[in-house]
């Protein structure tokens, strides 16, 4: 008899915490949900993260960038980027000198 009474109770309770799982939020979408951050414009990703130094949230606002060591970053590409901006990168000190003035020949006669 008691079982019989029971029943309609635990079924409403069945029904009410479905309910409010369907509401539930993960803390990274409630951070996007109440903080703004359309007019900041981030050089690169923030991070927040929990005291044990877990990531729980990302921010990134107008790109997603993130900082590289140069030990991270794979040979190939590094080779890739000094080929297509500076092919005397290795055999000088920083600035090529050449290369400065005809960029600088082209502006005066264009």
């Amino acid at each position: 008899m008691i079982i019989i009474l029971l029943l309609p109770i635990f079924s409403l309770l069945v029904f009410a915490v479905s309910a409010e799982s369907q509401k539930v939020q993960g803390f990274h979408e409630l951070l996007d949900e109440k903080l703004e951050i359309k007019e900041v414009s981030l050089p690169q990703t923030s991070y927040i993260k929990a005291g044990n130094g877990k990531v729980i949230s990302e921010i990134y606002h107008p790109v997603n960038r993130i900082s590289l060591s140069s030990g991270d970053i794979p040979p190939f590409l590094k080779d890739v980027f000094i080929t297509a901006e500076d092919q005397h990168f290795y055999d000088h000190a920083g600035f090529d000198v050449a290369a400065i003035g005809r960029a600088l020949a082209g502006k005066i006669h264009p």
